[in-house]
């Protein structure tokens, strides 16, 4: 709610420079005996302030910056409305009955502040006020007369009304938020804060209503209630990872059902970056740390394989390096949504026939052609091009669309990772291109990869190396 009172507020600003430019226009144009009064100072004061503000408002704000905000938008524009109102009113002559543009103002206040029903109450009151302050203002700047009391009352009591109206509108509002609120409880937890979505679902961070431990709870997308398919997988990937226990497999706490019918499962919050991120925004990493990283990700893609489950989407933004208690650079394996079982007991019907599942930038060749069937070594061959992309800062193979970047994992032999970054020595040279071979048979196991990722001449990357970099780059994680 308040991310759409955010954009109601965004919104509203850009649509009040938009009238307001207007307004400026007309002065000089149509109403020019009146372009040496307060309303044209008033147009430029508005603009003035509209685009900065417009501009702090696309990004991401809490709910109190938005309170003020959005208060004090509404006070400053009852001020300069009723005081326009009653300057420019034909013939220059103070209305005797007339409903304020105040009021509108005022009934937007509920949308527009995300506030308890208290605060936008006094706030709406304020802003009523704001119409017998601009009606003083007019009649002593332009030295009129007064109307009589019953007169003055007929028009003035409007506002107040109105600032009821807008109490009662937001006490039913922070009503319905609480009950949102409820609905947004899954068992024992609570969403608190969207982290991210990807092709299947959302993940929240969530409070535990006894527990100290926060936590991550993943869902389904409430449009793919209906998909039978991502259902299952969603099942599925909860199913396998509760089933793994390697240190470097995200935990899960819990998984089922809501209510309303949306799967969910409950994992570990963890304190970091994805590797995609992390090579994004700091540049490829040395040698001697992708490897440290690399024996983390065999682990857990060793106890998967050894259980018959294959990951089938190894890629960078699904390798997580997390803090985990004193140790830094501590990877954990995720999203095993696409998880498949090499034995016989896996469903051949689980995977539509020709449907390519997974990212195509680190797709294994028999992952493309649909034979022979995906395996182990299929993991493999994407974490070959995760080595690629950790070392170079780049994919292994590139093109402009899709089709191109799938044809070249099938034909196309990939070039050494030095050929990109010079510092990569021989070895580690020799093993990626062994991971990245187009025949399964001809790849490492995740086992033998470890052996020669421990067998490489590499300066070691030592705890006190990793907290230097974590201190320097990421210290607020």
């Amino acid at each position: 709610m308040v991310r759409d009172a955010q954009r109601r507020l965004h919104l509203m600003v850009w649509v009040t420079a938009f009238v307001f430019l207007i307004y400026f226009i007309l002065f000089h144009t149509v109403w020019v005996q009146f372009s040496g009064l307060f309303g044209e100072r008033h147009a430029i004061l508005v603009l003035v302030l509209s685009i900065p503000l417009g501009l702090w408002l696309r990004r991401e704000r809490g709910a109190r910056e938005l309170v003020v905000v959005g208060s004090a938008l509404v006070v400053l524009h009852g001020i300069g409305m009723s005081i326009s109102q009653y300057l420019y009113t034909p013939p220059m002559e103070l209305p005797t009955s007339q409903i304020s543009w105040v009021c509108v103002f005022i009934l937007l206040l509920p949308f527009l502040v995300p506030g308890r029903p208290a605060h936008v109450g006094v706030v709406a009151l304020v802003a009523a006020f704001t119409d017998p302050l601009g009606f003083w203002i007019a009649a002593t700047w332009l030295d009129a007369n007064v109307p009589p009391t019953d007169v003055l009352g007929s028009f003035m009591l409007p506002p107040f009304v109105t600032a009821l109206i807008a109490w009662k509108l937001s006490d039913a509002m922070f009503v319905l938020n609480r009950e949102v609120s409820k609905a947004r409880r899954l068992g024992a937890y609570e969403l608190t804060e969207r982290l991210g979505a990807g092709g299947m679902g959302e993940v929240w961070k969530a409070s535990h209503r006894l527990l100290a431990r926060p936590a991550a709870v993943k869902l389904i997308r409430s449009e793919s209630q209906g998909e039978g398919m991502a259902i299952e997988r969603f099942e599925r990937e909860a199913q396998a990872t509760a089933s793994l226990e390697s240190p470097h497999t995200v935990e899960l706490y819990d998984f089922g059902v809501a209510e309303d019918g949306t799967l969910f499962y409950v994992m570990e919050l963890l304190r970091g970056v994805d590797l995609e991120t992390l090579v994004r925004n700091h540049g490829s990493l040395p040698p001697e740390r992708v490897a440290h990283l690399l024996l983390q990700a065999c682990e857990s893609l060793h106890e998967a394989h050894e259980r018959g489950m294959i990951h089938r989407d190894v890629k960078p933004a699904n390798l997580f390096v997390c803090r985990k208690g004193p140790r830094t650079d501590y990877l954990k394996v995720l999203d095993f949504g696409l998880v498949k079982g090499s034995g016989r007991d896996d469903d051949p019907n689980r995977t539509q026939e020709n449907q390519i599942t997974g990212t195509p930038a680190y797709l294994s060749p028999e992952a493309l052609r649909g034979r022979p069937p995906v395996s182990g070594r299929s993991d493999v061959y994407a974490l070959g091009c995760v080595t690629f992309f950790l070392l170079t800062g780049r994919t292994v193979f590139e093109g402009e669309t899709t089709v191109a970047i799938a044809s070249a994992h099938l034909h196309e032999e990939p070039k050494a990772p030095s050929t990109h970054a010079p510092k990569v020595p021989p070895g580690f040279d020799a093993l990626v291109l062994a991971m990245l071979a187009k025949d399964p048979a001809d790849r490492p196991d995740d086992a033998e990869v470890a052996e020669r990722l421990l067998a490489l001449e590499l300066e070691p990357w030592t705890q006190e190396r990793s907290h230097a970099w974590w201190a320097k780059n990421l210290a607020d994680v």
